[in-house]
């Protein structure tokens, strides 16, 4: 009577696996329970009123199974978990799901006494408490039940996430003992930590301002926080004043107007909102010799914003009018925002108004702005660049790319010793900095020897560790956004060998991100085929290979892109394993004359791949053969690399060039891409490679364009 569902690939239904046949969805043996349980919950539970029917009946899906791709790793591990079995219970869940996201309140109560014998059964129980945790019913909060519930599924992610929750809830009501009695959360956030702290205060443990600021991010339990310390004077212009720059300088302004509220009256305020709306025009009619400590601040907010329109305007008008009567607090700080939206634009002027503002206090952003400045200068100034890296607050100096570039600039002022010290400290990881470090060394990139394989006992470990099960079975369903926060906290605490175990049961399920991610956890054992993974039996080196295509960088980006993941799909709508935008799949489909291209076919293999890789092929052609600039191209577009090249004046090494690229996630993106390559390299070759040859040097050519899209 049971049907066998197989396991598949947690991606999007039909497609091919790579053994030919197509993955189906395992819900789709679920349809025929869920009639059934439409009768019984209609039946024996009322339905909201607002309710037009008491269950979702999907229409079926024909389930075929899929093979299991072939892989290079010891026959123990490959089975994963057992097929998952069509139940009553499972289906249950499945309803539950769909009621909950219907907002079926009725009808998911009547399904989690159905659900709780499988394996996911907890979740509907969850959903429902979550629900009456922030509608509670006419009798008050089922505290009975959410007790019974966090006992009962112990060191489970969901026993710590409704504790989480319940913690929130009655800290929004009031009810600071019950706060304290659920702190701590295992995986907590801001908003969990300033409501703790909030506690604290309210029931006898006076909290301080340092305490408060070390954990406030902007949001409900961090501002009622706030409200209470402003209101007992523990929190003032001192603590105040700098989140408010912070915020103008980041340009959130909803952020801003709170600290405003907390800080001026109600006449200061309203001056404040004028000065927002538009700065040169208030700025003008304003006394050149602001008096009260107000007035100054208005001012000096007004003569920052200036700079979001016109910084040469700005800094023109900024010095002939206001830079004499100004404190010279006041005024570094105003130069420090031109220097930063100067940098972001990549503008020479940059460097120069950093000096300006001098060594003053920036937030982390700009302070690396001030450091990347630098490093585009013809000639730079390297004690500069020690000097601006040394003011950084060591959460930031300590990040290995501020290691690496102040080692760079003791090495060139002749302190070689420190500088060698600083490149050991950092150059044993498996990153963009590790690898300029080693080779500075005189270390050539190599792979680490691989450890012993996984045995039986330890994937059997894996295998039987309930939160990884709940995890595979949640991929298995498709539901990755329930799936990755249950595999990631089952993770904690976890040795090397059990997360490798770990990432070999998600090697056997496909699930290549989880194995990618857990691997990179290790701290002493390091598997390469694990955290460099390269699926799919050769047929992404074949795409490469019949264009002439590296196929170690396309590895490279395609574990940056999408972490072999066969339907990624991005905030802004790219897709696929390489991640492409509806428009750019559909120009390269026309240019290589793919005639049966069609938008639903982006997610297949064959056709993501084969236009991707010519994509790719395209961009680095166009950007004279650099994979670094290619792959910048990739990300944020062909003319930005054209664009960003033109600004120099002078040759730089690769290194400076994706430091000091201007956005944040392509900077990122390009740095994880060329470090990729560099271990895809090494692995395809069984040979030592060098980042710094990969990176090569960029040589400005001029005005450029594109027409590339």
């Amino acid at each position: 009577m049971t049907q066998i569902l197989q396991v598949r690939r947690y991606q999007k239904t039909g497609r091919k696996s790579p053994g030919g046949a197509v993955a189906s969805d395992p819900r789709a043996g679920l349809r025929r329970w869920l009639p059934l349980l439409a009768l019984f919950t209609a039946a024996c539970a009322p339905v909201d009123a607002q309710q037009r029917s008491a269950a979702v009946n999907p229409q079926p899906q024909p389930a075929v199974q899929a093979t299991q791709p072939i892989i290079s790793v010891p026959p123990a591990v490959l089975a994963g978990l057992p097929p998952t079995a069509d139940t009553p219970a499972l289906a249950a869940v499945v309803a539950a799901r769909e009621a909950m996201n219907r907002k079926q309140w009725s009808v998911l109560g009547a399904l989690v006494p159905q659900a709780k014998p499988d394996t996911l059964g907890m979740y509907p129980e969850y959903w429902l408490l979550r629900y009456q945790l922030w509608t509670p019913p006419a009798t008050g909060r089922p505290t009975a039940e959410l007790q019974r519930f966090i006992s009962s599924n112990g060191d489970a992610y969901l026993a710590d996430r409704l504790r989480g929750d319940w913690l929130l809830a009655a800290a929004r009501s009031g009810d600071f003992e019950t706060v304290r009695k659920l702190a701590p959360v295992k995986n907590s956030n801001a908003q969990i930590e300033c409501a703790i702290l909030d506690a604290k205060h309210m029931t006898g443990q006076r909290a301080t301002a340092a305490q408060a600021t070390a954990v406030f991010a902007p949001g409900g339990a961090c501002w009622a926080l706030y409200d209470q310390l402003v209101a007992d004077s523990i929190l003032g212009w001192e603590q105040l004043e700098p989140q408010l720059r912070d915020a103008i300088e980041a340009d959130k302004t909803a952020d801003a107007r709170k600290l405003v509220q907390y800080m001026f009256e109600a006449r200061d305020i309203k001056t404040y909102d004028l000065l927002m709306k538009d700065p040169m025009k208030w700025l003008t009619r304003q006394d050149r010799m602001p008096v009260g400590r107000n007035e100054k601040e208005l001012v000096t907010i007004a003569l920052a914003r200036l700079a979001r329109s016109d910084v040469s305007v700005a800094d023109s008008y900024l010095r002939r009018e206001w830079a004499k009567s100004m404190s010279k607090p006041n005024l570094a700080w105003v130069r420090g925002q031109y220097a930063l939206m100067a940098a972001l634009k990549l503008d020479s002027r940059a460097d120069d108004w950093y000096h300006e503002a001098g060594h003053i206090r920036m937030t982390d952003y700009n302070a690396g702005w001030k450091v990347r400045a630098a490093l585009r200068q013809p000639k730079i100034d390297w004690k500069w660049v020690i000097e601006s890296i040394d003011e950084m607050p060591p959460s930031q100096r300590d990040d290995p790319s501020w290691v690496y570039w102040k080692a760079r600039g003791l090495a060139a002022t002749g302190r070689k010793d420190q500088a060698n010290a600083l490149y050991a400290s950092i150059a044993d990881r498996f990153d963009f900095y590790g690898q300029l470090s080693a080779e500075e060394l005189g270390r050539r990139i190599n792979v680490p020897p691989r450890p012993a394989p996984v045995s039986d006992r330890e994937i059997a470990e894996a295998r039987a560790n309930p939160g990884l099960q709940r995890a595979v079975q949640l991929f298995r369903l498709g539901w990755r956004g329930e799936a990755v926060p249950e595999w990631n906290f089952t993770l904690r605490g976890m040795s090397d060998r059990q997360l490798i175990a770990a990432a070999e049961l998600a090697r056997a399920e496909n699930i290549y991100d989880r194995v990618v991610n857990t691997s990179d956890r290790t701290e002493k054992e390091f598997d390469f085929s694990q955290r460099f993974i390269a699926p799919f039996e050769g047929r992404v080196t074949a795409k490469a290979n019949a264009i002439a295509l590296d196929p170690a960088w396309v590895y490279g980006l395609i574990r940056q892109e999408s972490r072999f993941i066969m339907d990624a799909r991005s905030h802004v709508g790219a897709s696929g394993l390489m991640q492409l935008m509806p428009a750019t799949a559909k120009w390269v489909a026309g240019k290589i004359g793919m005639t049966d291209f069609t938008p639903a076919s982006v997610n297949d293999f064959d056709t993501n791949t084969v236009l991707g890789t010519n994509y790719l092929n395209m961009v680095l052609r166009d950007l004279n053969g650099s994979q670094m600039l290619a792959s910048a191209g990739y990300n944020a577009g062909p003319r930005r690399p054209h664009n960003w090249r033109s600004t120099f004046t002078h040759p730089v090494e690769g290194a400076i060039f994706a430091e000091t690229i201007p956005f944040n996630e392509t900077r990122t993106y390009v740095k994880n891409v060329m470090s990729n390559a560099v271990y895809y390299a090494a692995m395809f070759s069984g040979q030592s490679q060098s980042l710094k040859e990969r990176l090569g040097n960029i040589v400005p050519i001029g005005a450029e364009s594109t027409s590339i899209p």
